[in-house]
């Protein structure tokens, strides 16, 4: 293949003699897309630094209910500055399936975002901040085993860490093994 402007082999053409080069078009152009790429670069690393901090931990707190089939679980505490996100929790009664759940009439349970340590039931009630709850009517709904799910870490129950997700129920089956299991998502601030 020869070059249309020397009517010389392409492999065979020398440069421009210093001093000679044109700074024209191809330079200006180079310029443009090595400012551009740097920029996307730019883009792709605080992106992969935010990914970087997000962790998704899979959760699962067996329990058994008091006497009078109550409790309060900690399901999972949220480090200093992070934000934590429950995405999903399912809850689990030995004994009881889906085609025959319990539902007794006066059963619920719900989400609390509270402090850390050891609270019972009533404290949890007290101090925590609700998040989500089972239906209380009709009673057929508040039932075990029950799912709570979310869509997008917009919809979930959110919490700024210092604090705990508790889990609390109410006037299930007394005495009985139960089981949480979980996903939380959880992003650390960026540095």
């Amino acid at each position: 293949m020869t070059s249309p402007e020397y009517d010389v082999p392409a492999s065979v053409r020398v440069p421009p003699a210093p001093g000679e080069e044109s700074a024209g078009p191809a330079l200006t152009d180079l310029v443009r897309e090595t400012r551009r790429a740097a920029t996307a670069l730019e883009a792709l690393y605080r992106q992969a630094r935010y990914e970087a901090g997000e962790r998704l931990y899979p959760v699962m707190v067996p329990f058994a209910t008091d006497g009078n089939g109550d409790a309060a679980i900690k399901v999972f505490e949220v480090p200093q500055g992070a934000t934590g996100y429950l995405m999903q929790l399912a809850l689990d009664q030995a004994g009881v399936t889906p085609a025959a759940p319990n539902t007794s009439a006066s059963l619920w349970h719900a989400i609390y975002a509270g402090p850390q340590g050891t609270l019972t039931q009533a404290q949890v009630r007290a101090v925590g901040a609700l998040l989500d709850c089972s239906p209380l009517t009709p009673a057929a709904d508040a039932q075990i085993p029950y799912v709570y799910t979310y869509g997008d870490r917009y919809g979930a129950p959110a919490l700024v860490g210092p604090g705990v997700f508790w889990f609390v129920v109410d006037a299930a089956t007394a005495s009985v093994q139960h089981a949480i299991r979980a996903n939380l998502l959880v992003v650390q601030p960026e540095p």
